[in-house]
């Protein structure tokens, strides 16, 4: 550490953007760490103390990330944020474009509005601040990146949903001060007032519009690969080829990231160098390899700013430059020093992208491989037998790289595993294989004939074609391997979260690999896998075996439902999945709860706000049978729920169909079914024949309605049935259709759940719903305020509580 101070520096940063984020007075701490620094500093010059300057430095490092994250999470915004518009009607806005739009392929998008000011209707105006993403899902008109615009559109906050286990998307945003967001309804709700003018931004633009102009008389597929590597526009590509890269663990190669900076600019400094030495009488008066350097640092530096300066593209950025530098002045060069150095640029630029998962793959994979290369060079330099015997100049070179290049793809691969499973609770065992073959295609034959044919667009636009054609063979060459591999069974496998300590012990395996020699480390990492291998196997088993309540947690899934039941033998019910077609929230949620397996999937009705979650959950987890409503003519928007239930009977997973008036045991449960009857009648609706349960956990009850309406609530009463409930699953997310004064006296609930989604544009729950229950003195718990809820079945009554992550939105704690 004496010779590298600048490793404890990124360090003792990390640390103090995590202090900071959750302790109130980052900014005293960080005064405090500054003093202490000047003593230090101050014994470091009269003593020599080398130790008391790098401990300073460490110091000064710390409090310059307390000072960055309070910025970021208790930000000061002035009178007249944006904030202070949320939640009041249409307002009109105008503002610069910040970043040029963010393109999806169906023709939407987004982009960032940096606001001026707030436009009345009487064409006054008032000044106002802040940032906001706007959404669109049409093409846009005519407008420059970075020109004056004027548009009208309704202000929300940005929330994810507070779900255990799940990824937050919200906090890139937020660390970015975008808290706000807005939603274009047409083309001509926004129209450029002023252009910006000939800047460098303009610049950058005025180059990422001619690649686009070459990429639209491309073919599709190459087009979009090109913008896609070229100037990070993935949402282009086809879901199916992002979703096979992903499954097979090779997504980041279709992200602008470090990789493009080591393929571009390294690529340009070898072919300089190479040309430089060609030529004698240069070499006597310049260093062939100090003159590549001035040119490919220029390279490196502008593609960075091209490529929009990401976390990754700004590591590999800090690292290339650094590198470079020290090849100029003739230094050795020390990658664990560039490493910590890219990390004190990165999280001084983006405080908050320590929580990132972008930020964590990038930096524990290159650690990784610089913590394995001593082990892949001693394995590259072992020799077989035959070797021995009969060297073969051809073929032991492309062994030892084989060798390498495996060591290195595991190195980089073992190192993120830990974070895959802490933010997605997944794993992609091919990945050790697919990232060997795509990694030496993607550097070497689709970006650089992909940035060499966006250079040639204005001189040669047939070469471009050329050029993109070859890198569009080479990609689906890969794409090909990453179908093979998942066809393998190596693509992505969801585990599950592990628990921090769990985590600490992957990572103190992963440390000692390249330590195996020694006795007390190898014993010492046996001990490790055993105590991991017991944790990971029985401590879930042995926790949902012996359960010590019955549960019902309320899952926030947005604009949506899904109760999952925990009985108290350890059986699990999991009701409805909400819209959910990625498997983002509930599998995750799962995951992160060690369920091993799902009795019963409870679909109440085929609305995709309650069945589309569920297709995940089918897919990854073992299902013992679904419960679904008898339904004796098709519903409208039934399509998704149609092929969730033929995918079952695929499985050969047992699917119910139940009725009123049965009534049967689960487990410990008692479970009565109130709604759809055996013959609905015609004019219900779809929500109407929603399955409706009640559940009896011996003397603990609820009532689960899914979407039922009134007609159905005024059948269940004229039919006499036991609906005095303490918990009742408020029915239609709180819809005025739901809920009728005379089945709330019914039920008479203590407890009510509403699983609503924050923000959402019916304005549920109803005012008069929610008077409707405070008035009989009900508990009410909703997911858009209180988040994931959970309620354990007490011996005298239900408790409940929620265990939602808190709110990272700043603005909406003002």
């Amino acid at each position: 550490m004496i010779r590298r101070p600048l490793i404890p520096a990124a360090f003792a940063l990390g640390l103090g953007l995590y202090v900071g984020r959750y302790f109130e007075h980052a900014v005293i701490l960080a005064v405090v760490a500054v003093a202490a620094a000047g003593i230090l500093l101050l014994l470091a010059w009269k003593r020599n103390r080398r130790i008391a300057g790098i401990a300073a430095l460490a110091l000064l490092a710390f409090a310059l990330g307390l000072w960055r994250i309070d910025g970021v999470v208790r930000p000061k915004l002035p009178a007249n944020h944006l904030a202070h518009w949320v939640h009041t009607g249409m307002v009109t806005i105008e503002g610069a474009m910040f970043d040029p739009p963010l393109m999806n392929n169906d023709g939407g998008g987004s982009f960032v509005l940096k606001a001026h000011k707030i436009i009345a209707d009487d064409d006054s105006w008032t000044t106002a601040a802040g940032k906001v993403r706007i959404h669109f899902r049409h093409t846009l008109p005519p407008v420059e990146c970075g020109a004056t615009v004027r548009l009208r559109t309704r202000l929300e906050y940005i929330a994810s949903p507070r779900t255990p286990g799940v990824y937050r998307w919200d906090w890139g945003e937020i660390t970015q001060g975008i808290y706000l967001r807005g939603r274009l309804y047409s083309a001509n709700s926004i129209r450029q007032i002023a252009s910006e003018g000939i800047t460098f931004h303009s610049l950058l633009e005025a180059i990422r519009e001619k690649v686009r102009q070459r990429a639209a008389a491309a073919p599709a597929e190459t087009g979009a690969l090109a913008r896609a590597l070229v100037l990070g526009e993935k949402a282009l590509l086809r879901p199916d080829i992002r979703e096979s890269y992903r499954r097979a663990g090779i997504g980041h190669v279709l992200v602008v990231s470090g990789l493009h900076i080591s393929a571009v600019a390294g690529l340009v400094f070898l072919l300089l160098w190479f040309a430089f030495s060609r030529f004698p009488a240069l070499g006597h008066r310049f260093h062939p390899g100090r003159l590549a350097v001035l040119f490919a640092l220029p390279v490196a530096l502008l593609y960075t700013a091209l490529a929009g300066a990401s976390t990754s593209v700004l590591r590999a950025c800090v690292m290339f430059v650094i590198a470079m530098l020290a090849l100029y002045v003739g230094r050795r060069r020390d990658p664990l020093i560039a490493l910590a150095a890219a990390a004190c640029v990165v999280l001084t630029v983006y405080p908050g992208a320590l929580w990132q998962a972008g930020f964590q793959y990038s930096f524990a994979a290159v650690a990784g491989m610089i913590h394995w290369a001593g082990l892949g060079r001693k394995l590259s330099e072992l020799k077989t037998f035959e070797e021995e015997v009969a060297p073969r100049p051809l073929l032991s070179p492309a062994r030892r790289w084989l060798v390498r290049g495996l060591v290195m793809s595991a190195a980089a691969f073992l190192a993120t595993v830990p974070i895959s499973l802490w933010h997605f609770g997944t794993i992609a065992p091919g990945a050790l294989v697919a990232n060997l073959v795509a990694l030496p295609i993607y550097t070497s034959l689709v970006i650089p004939p992909l940035l060499a044919g966006s250079a040639a667009a204005w001189l040669a636009p047939a070469v471009t074609g050329w050029l993109w054609a070859v890198a569009a063979l080479a990609a689906d060459q890969v794409w090909g391997v990453a179908l093979l591999i998942d066809a393998l069974g190596g693509g992505e496998r969801y585990l599950g979260r592990p628990t921090v300590i769990e985590l600490a012990l992957l990572v103190l395996l992963f440390v000692s690999v390249p330590y195996w020699s020694r006795r007390w480390i190898r014993r010492a990492a046996w001990a490790t896998a055993a105590v991991l291998t017991v944790s990971l196997i029985f401590t879930p088993r042995l926790a949902h075996r012996f359960p010590a309540q019955t549960q019902v947690t309320m899952i926030d899934v947005g604009q949506g439902m899904s109760l999952h039941v925990r009985t108290a033998g350890g059986r699990h019910l999991l009701i409805d999945g909400g819209y959910d077609p990625r498997g983002r929230l509930v599998l995750p949620y799962l995951l992160a709860e060690r369920v091993p397996a799902v009795d019963v999937l409870v679909v109440t009705h085929a609305d995709p706000d309650h069945c589309l979650g569920l297709h995940a959950v089918l897919e990854n987890l073992r299902v013992g049978e679904i419960w679904t409503a008898a339904r004796p003519f098709a519903a409208e928007n039934a399509g998704d729920y149609l092929w969730l239930l033929a995918r079952a009977r695929e499985k050969q997973i047992p699917v119910r169909e139940l009725k009123a008036g049965e009534s049967f045991r689960f487990d410990r449960l008692q479970v009565d079914v109130l709604n759809p009857p055996e013959e609905p009648p015609l004019a219900w609706r779809a929500n109407d024949r929603s399955l409706a349960l009640r559940i009896a956990a011996g003397p603990r009850n609820l009532l689960v309605t899914g979407d039922m309406e009134r007609s159905a609530e005024s059948h269940i009463l004229a039919g006499g049935a036991d609906l005095d409930v303490e918990m009742l699953q408020v029915g239609h997310h709180g819809s005025p259709s739901s809920s009728t004064p005379a089945f709330l006296d019914a039920v008479s609930p203590r407890l009510a759940l509403i699983p609503v989604g924050f923000q959402n544009r019916y304005r549920f729950p109803a005012p008069s719903v929610m008077q409707s229950l405070r008035r009989r003195g009900t508990e009410i718990w909703r997911t858009d305020i209180d988040g994931t809820v959970r309620c354990f079945a007490q011996e005298q009554e239900w408790m409940c509580r929620s265990i939602a992550p808190p709110v990272t939105n700043p603005a909406m704690l003002r």
